[in-house]
């Protein structure tokens, strides 16, 4: 950078050229570039700005993080309209050989879906609440718990649901080892026991009595008197095991070849658990959830210890656990996402002030999403009015050994030639008709299911996508914002508008850019004067219709004088 001319510079702070100049001196000001050509890590908060990635940001709001571009998340339409109906309970997905099942659960009905636009009435007694349910499936069944109401299942083929005779009264159930088990037990006398846990006979998940079957039974997961109160919070098969998530700790169940007694009880971690219920989800080769006692959200693979990715968002996250009465969790097979549904009061929740939602203590208003491809936290705001989230209808992620039944002939013929055996070593085709839709399912509270798509507008709140940056000026104080350049698309055109603040976030300096509707990448360049601050800080707001950033640069001059902000 050429000199700069000043009129009291001192001598000390003079280039040699400037200092044999009588009365007037010239100075080098320090320059620095930022620029991020990948603009993906998502959300770092709470760590120190110079060990920040390039790409990150300090606050990304109705965003996704997609192979090398950043986006505005995906809208809703209605799945399929209910008029007049309770509030949706559950919505869960059941995979069978035959056809895949949306399941849709209120206190009074269970209809199921296998074709848009068309529900099925399963009838029988409903629920006597409208708590957060679990779901598992069995052949031919789905088993739904329900806190007040003994285990359930629906029947696929006589299109009914009914009570299991027998079962108990439960919070949580999983498919394993060719048997239905529960957990968190609803006593006789009316309370729960959260440390209970219960199975059904072998092969049969009718069958709950131990003096019927000796292989049905119970047991509780109490190894000390602490036990009593780590309740069970979630039942999951990852591997060959099934993960039991508790409050305080994590426990696996293993297999034994004993009929009366078929598992082994091992306790995996102590001082990490769940103590949010309905946020664990299964992911491909692993399990996410998240817990309030130790501010993170968790990621454990088969045969390893829970590991906290949460880290880079731990101010926000806790802002958000602390207050959410609820949580649920799902999973977007599509993208390969997990999601977190929260209510929490939005202004406080995010420092932008006057936002048109209203706090609804039984909805979900925001949404954690975490890109597993990467490795980056977002979140959603609105839309209002979703009661619960539902993985996306798809094929199974993970096939387990033991639920392979029958036997395997190693000569199928070819799907696309049926008369020539199948020299390829394909098992068979089954799945072929399993693919994942870009979509997660939201039930609301006036009974409709709503369907998240990539072509739909945005819709829920006025406000759109907001990607604040990081402090530009890294760990040095004193910078004067120069220049910008963004690189972006918008298939459909629209306007995106660049604000710049100082560490006082009072935004300003807006500029306007009106995006061609046009599939190629369209550059910005602004040449930007005389905001300067401690920090400077950039943010993109749009209410453009799938914007897409690709990358974005800054160059920024440090005032004289500026020193490390670990000094000031």
């Amino acid at each position: 950078m050429t000199p700069r001319r000043t009129a009291a510079a001192p001598v000390a702070r003079s280039t040699e050229a400037g200092a044999a100049l009588t009365g007037s001196g010239r100075e080098q000001l320090p320059h620095r570039k930022h620029f991020v050509n990948d603009p993906t890590n998502g959300i770092w908060q709470g760590v120190p700005d110079e060990d920040r990635p390039p790409g990150s940001w300090g606050l990304l709001i109705n965003a996704r993080s997609r192979r090398r571009y950043l986006e505005r998340r995906e809208g809703t339409r209605t799945y399929a309209g209910i008029i007049g109906s309770n509030r949706v309970i559950g919505l869960f997905t059941a995979f069978l050989q035959e056809n895949t099942w949306l399941v849709r659960t209120t206190k009074a009905t269970i209809k199921i879906s296998s074709e848009e636009g068309i529900w099925i009435d399963c009838p029988g007694p409903g629920f006597q609440s409208e708590r957060q349910q679990d779901a598992t499936t069995s052949l031919n069944w789905m088993f739904i718990t329900s806190p007040t109401d003994r285990l359930k299942y629906v029947d696929f083929n006589a299109k009914i649901h009914a009570r299991v005779p027998g079962a108990p009264t439960a919070r949580f159930c999983e498919a394993f080892a060719d048997r239905i088990v529960v957990a968190n037990i609803k006593s006789p006398s009316g309370g729960q026991v959260g440390t209970n846990i219960a199975w059904s006979a072998n092969g049969d998940p009718f069958e709950w009595d131990p003096l019927v079957n000796e292989s049905a039974g119970s047991d509780f997961l109490e190894s000390a008197p602490s036990d009593q109160g780590d309740e069970i919070t979630g039942l999951h098969i990852l591997g060959d095991s099934l993960v039991i998530l508790r409050e305080r700790s994590v426990w696996l169940a293993v297999r034994q070849g004993i009929a009366s007694a078929p598992f082994r009880f091992l306790s995996l971690i102590s001082g990490v658990g769940c103590d949010l219920p309905h946020s664990s989800v299964k992911i491909p080769g692993g399990l996410m959830w998240a817990d309030r006692a130790t501010n993170g959200i968790y990621l454990m693979a088969p045969g390893g210890l829970p590991q906290k990715i949460s880290s880079a968002i731990r101010p926000l996250l806790f802002r958000g656990l602390l207050k959410t009465p609820w949580v649920k969790g799902t999973y977007d097979r599509f993208w390969n996402e997990y999601h977190l549904g929260m209510t929490v009061d939005l202004n406080q929740f995010t420092g932008v002030h006057n936002l048109p939602i209203e706090v609804d203590p039984e909805t979900i208003n925001l949404t954690w999403v975490y890109s597993i491809e990467t490795k980056s936290f977002q979140f959603d705001m609105g839309p209002n009015g979703v009661s619960t989230l539902s993985v996306g209808v798809g094929g199974e992620d993970e096939i387990q050994i033991d639920d392979l039944v029958g036997t395997i002939d190693a000569q199928i013929p070819d799907p696309n030639d049926p008369l020539k055996p199948n020299p390829s070593g394909v098992v068979d085709d089954w799945g072929s008709d399993l693919e994942a839709l870009s979509s997660v399912f939201k039930g609301t509270v006036d009974g409709k299911v709503l369907i998240q798509e990539g072509d739909r507008d945005y819709d829920g709140t006025p406000v759109e996508m907001i990607a604040e940056s990081q402090n530009l000026g890294g760990d040095m104080s004193g910078w004067v914002l120069k220049d910008s350049r963004y690189s972006m698309r918008a298939p459909l055109g629209g306007r995106v508008l660049i604000d710049y603040s100082n560490e006082d976030r009072r935004w300003g300096k807006r500029r306007t850019i009106v995006m061609p509707g046009s599939g190629q990448y369209f550059r910005y360049d602004s040449s930007y004067k005389q905001k300067s601050g401690e920090r400077i800080y950039l943010r993109i707001v749009s209410a453009v219709h799938k914007l897409q950033l690709i990358n974005w640069g800054a160059k920024l001059l440090r005032k004289t004088g500026a020193v490390p902000r670990s000094r000031i």
